[in-house]
């Protein structure tokens, strides 16, 4: 792939998922209204909200094992989601000052032509990592909500009486539910407006983490690259000195991440060894050929699975880069 092509590819995939996380209100905005303010509430609420009913779902259902792990993976999920949304909304300074730090260097970056080619380098692996990442989850959230609808149309195809109207997730509520009634149709989009919290906290947050990873890694190519190809006429001191503020600048970005990633990082490994065990229980437990079932399973298995390498994959990254410019220090014999 050309180097302008993956500069308009980074550019277009970077808006995208400040659109999702825009639409959320997640989105650090200079004057928010109260429209964008009350969205982002109701979204924590509503992940509050289906985190307890399907919880309750799974403490109803603790003595029947296979029933029981339809709902922890779910609950897990949404717990997850009101961890992002907390972190994200509790530190919109911070969530700002490290994009328009990275972004701005990182575009001073890619109008040098020497170094654009090289840090733009593993970006496609980036954006295709996050984008079946996100395909993935879309058609486990998608699975819920089209199940529902697909079990009514059966039942009237097979001239079954009473239909029986299920929702779309495992949840039980603390008060009754009419079969097909008004009160049901609430409940129906209530939990589709959960599941689609649920897709852009999920996708938006996520995605962003390898993006300021891949934007750090960057720069400190960039300044490796700067490192090894210093000549005799140059400004060696200059030089030392303009790699110095930007390593501490990248210094400050690691600490924002770390304040908020940090909290979602240590879920997400507490979590994913359980949700993983309890799909693979699940896919033991199948009778037959559930087409609708597998296809929820597989794809949830591989999102967290996905997920999980995703941020490892990243940090080992950030990683091997500082470990290439403190050789590249160490061979020029600078004091660290």
């Amino acid at each position: 792939m050309t180097t302008p092509r993956k500069l308009h590819e980074y550019r277009a995939f970077t808006q995208s998922l400040r659109k999702m996380m825009y639409s959320i209100g997640l989105w650090p905005v200079v004057k928010p209204t109260l429209f964008y303010r009350l969205l982002l509430i109701m979204a924590f609420i509503a992940s509050f909200v289906a985190c307890f009913v399907i919880f309750n779902f799974v403490m109803a259902y603790h003595s029947d094992i296979d029933t029981m792990t339809k709902g922890m993976g779910l609950g897990g999920s949404f717990i997850n989601t009101m961890i992002k949304i907390l972190c994200f909304a509790f530190n919109r300074g911070d969530v700002k000052e490290l994009y328009e730090t990275l972004d701005n260097i990182f575009n001073e970056l890619l109008k040098d032509t020497t170094v654009q080619s090289l840090i733009l380098k593993r970006f496609t692996a980036v954006r295709r990592l996050t984008n079946i990442f996100s395909y993935l989850v879309f058609l486990s959230i998608a699975t819920y909500a089209v199940t529902p609808i697909l079990h009514i149309i059966s039942q009237h195809i097979h001239h079954v009486h009473p239909v029986i109207y299920p929702l779309a997730l495992p949840a039980i509520y603390p008060w009754p539910i009419s079969n097909g009634g008004l009160l049901y149709y609430f409940h129906y989009l209530f939990e589709l407006f959960s599941a689609y919290t649920l897709f852009l906290v999920t996708c938006s947050v996520d995605g962003f983490f390898p993006i300021y990873v891949f934007q750090m890694s960057g720069l400190l190519k960039a300044m490796s690259y700067r490192l090894n190809n210093i000549k005799k006429d140059d400004d060696f001191n200059g030089a030392i000195r303009e790699c110095a503020k930007k390593y501490a600048i990248l210094l400050r970005c690691r600490d924002i991440l770390e304040t908020l990633y940090g909290p979602i990082v240590l879920w997400m490994l507490l979590s994913s060894a359980v949700v993983l065990c309890a799909l693979t229980f699940q896919m033991s437990k199948l009778d037959g050929f559930a087409f609708g079932r597998i296809c929820l399973i597989v794809a949830y298995m591989g999102s967290k699975s996905l997920q999980t390498y995703i941020y490892a994959w990243a940090g080992s990254l950030l990683t091997s880069e500082v470990r290439r410019v403190r050789i590249r220090i160490e061979y020029q014999r600078w004091l660290l």
